[in-house]
């Protein structure tokens, strides 16, 4: 799929991306990437994070301050970049907890083009 080849070259190139995945805000995945080894299920991933970033679309400062582009996790484990890349999807990008967030963001932004021409 499109999606893949758009994503794998950053998983490959990129040391901090462990994984990416375009998502529905629907909660269903259409693509995914990620480097061998990773050992976390991207289905449920994904999932989780359409469940919390519709919640955050649906909170009332919402209303007050627009729609929510971007949300960052950052664990123990991981650190986790959910970007709004149009009204239906979003992506996910997985970094090594020790990333920095704006790394994440560089890596995002060299992606969005091709990501913008596929959604069209």
């Amino acid at each position: 799929m499109i999606f893949e080849e758009i994503f794998r070259p950053l998983i490959e190139r990129a040391d901090e991306a462990l994984a990416c995945l375009l998502m529905g805000f629907d909660g269903l995945k259409v693509a995914a990437a990620a480097k061998p080894g990773v050992a976390f299920d991207l289905e449920l991933m994904g999932a989780e994070a359409a469940a919390i970033v519709g919640q955050l679309g649906r909170a009332s400062f919402a209303e007050q301050f627009g729609r929510t582009e971007e949300v960052v996790f950052r664990s123990a484990k991981t650190s986790i970049l959910l970007r709004a890349v149009s009204p239906e999807y979003f992506v996910v990008l997985v970094l090594r907890p020790d990333a920095p967030v704006g790394k994440g963001r560089f890596l995002l932004s060299l992606i969005e083009p091709a990501l913008a021409r596929e959604l069209g």
